[in-house]
Parts: C-alpha cells; structure tokens; sequence
C-alpha cells in the first residue's frame, strides 16, 4: 500500500546520528495501521522476518499485536518518514526515491 521502504536502524545509523536525534525528538505516535498505510508491506516484512504475516493465528505472533512495539511519524532531515520502535531499536523507513 505505502511506498516508505526501510532506510536504517539506530544501530546502524553512523554519521547520521544527528538526523535520528531530531527524528526521534519530533516524532508523534501513530497506529500500527496508519504506519502501514505509508511502509511498505514487502519492506515491512523483511525488516521484521520473525512475525507471523500469514494472518492466521496459530503462526505466532504478529507485528500489530506485539504490544511492546511503537509506531511514529517524523523526519528525516527534509523527508517525511515513519519509524518502529521494536526492542528499544529504531527501525527508520523513507519514502522511496
């Protein structure tokens, strides 16, 4: 649906650590919903593999039922972005050039 793709992680960020500060410092909480309306799904789903993205239930659990996972919009630098929170990591996705 979304046309953000995965940028970065804080892990990974590198030189690009000022741009993650300020995105984590404007960012605003959203739906697992809403971010999905603006990721990816196939960028979604490799960034985060051990979901179940089946949508059956018994496969495990599933990203929008993960409780400790948050959702926010932001920017990165000039460009509209949205990030995940998951295990005090944040995952970055832009939209694609």
């Amino acid at each position: 649906m979304g046309n953000f793709r995965f940028y970065t992680d804080c892990v990974g960020v590198g030189h690009e650590l000022p741009l993650l500060e300020e995105m984590m410092d404007q960012g605003k909480p959203i739906s697992y919903n809403t971010f999905m309306k603006y990721a990816d799904r196939e960028s979604v789903e490799a960034t985060f593999e051990g979901y179940n993205w089946t949508g059956r239930k018994s496969n495990g659990l599933r990203l929008k039922d993960d409780y400790h996972v948050h959702y926010y919009k932001s920017r990165w630098g000039n460009l509209p972005c949205v990030y995940v929170v998951h295990s005090a990591i944040e995952h970055v996705f832009i939209p694609r050039s």
